[in-house]
């Protein structure tokens, strides 16, 4: 299927005042807004040993939720717009048909002939098998998602996911560090795009509250880690006493992604 989303860097920790805005936004479109819960998401992101997803902009996933279910997910960039990003995905209950069909994927779109081991050998461990088959592991993080749902009046219909995220990147050496985003996502199959760009061009305007952040959550966590390594995030001034993303580490980010991309 395919996904449509966005994102936007929270800057306030008052979350009172986020959701004020965010239920002012979503009933000004005619929308009722309905809090859907608390989930901690646990990700791991693997590619392979010469990073042939990350060249291809694939992300594959493996997420666990509430310590209890796994899912396995494959995201394969299609389109890059000013309000949005879509992207083909595939995800469901991991499970040993969903990782064939998840390699077969992998193999059509890059051409690669990536081994399917024998179900006799397949392992109990969603992550196991990844490694067995020959990807590494890239990039962990925890996420403890607070999610909102723009639901249509006439037919009950959840259109519209915003996600709260306080996402911890966990690297070595325990320099974990957090940032707070905020996804949106149409959930419908159709066009709804004209109501998330709507959504996008408000809150970009909430510069007190929001930043636009184009950048996929792996890409983010892959500069943080490498930024981290080299010491060019400060303590105190790139990140708060609890290690949450200040504006200028998110500056220092995102100047390092716009400098890759333009000497591309």
């Amino acid at each position: 299927m395919s996904e449509v989303e966005t994102a936007f860097i929270i800057l306030s920790k008052d979350y009172d005042q986020l959701f004020n805005v965010i239920d002012k936004l979503i009933s000004n479109k005619g929308y009722r807004t309905k809090k859907n819960g608390i989930q901690i998401i646990y990700d791991t992101y693997f590619d392979t040993t010469d990073e042939i997803l990350k060249k291809n902009e694939i992300a594959l996933r493996i997420r666990i939720i509430d310590k209890q279910v796994s899912k396995i997910t494959l995201k394969i960039l299609q389109n890059t717009t000013e309000n949005y990003s879509e992207r083909i995905e595939i995800e469901d209950v991991y499970s040993t048909e969903m990782l064939n069909q998840i390699i077969l994927k992998i193999n059509s779109c890059l051409n690669l002939n990536i081994f399917n081991l024998p179900l006799k050998y397949y392992n109990n461990d969603p992550k196991l098998n990844l490694i067995n088959l020959g990807f590494k592991i890239i990039l962990n993080k925890q996420t403890q998602r607070k999610i909102v749902n723009a639901v249509n009046k006439s037919s009950n219909q959840a259109e519209f996911e915003f996600a709260f995220d306080t996402t911890t990147y966990i690297f070595d050496n325990n320099n974990n560090i957090t940032n707070l985003e905020m996804e949106i996502e149409s959930k419908l199959s159709g066009n709804n795009n004209t109501v998330l760009k709507d959504f996008v061009r408000e809150l970009r305007l909430n510069q007190t509250l929001f930043k636009y952040w184009p950048y996929n959550k792996l890409l983010t966590g892959k500069v943080i880690d490498l930024l981290v390594d080299n010491n060019e995030l400060i303590e105190n001034k790139d990140y708060d006493d609890k290690k949450i993303l200040t504006l200028s580490g998110l500056d220092k980010i995102e100047l390092f992604i716009e400098s890759r991309n333009t000497s591309k």
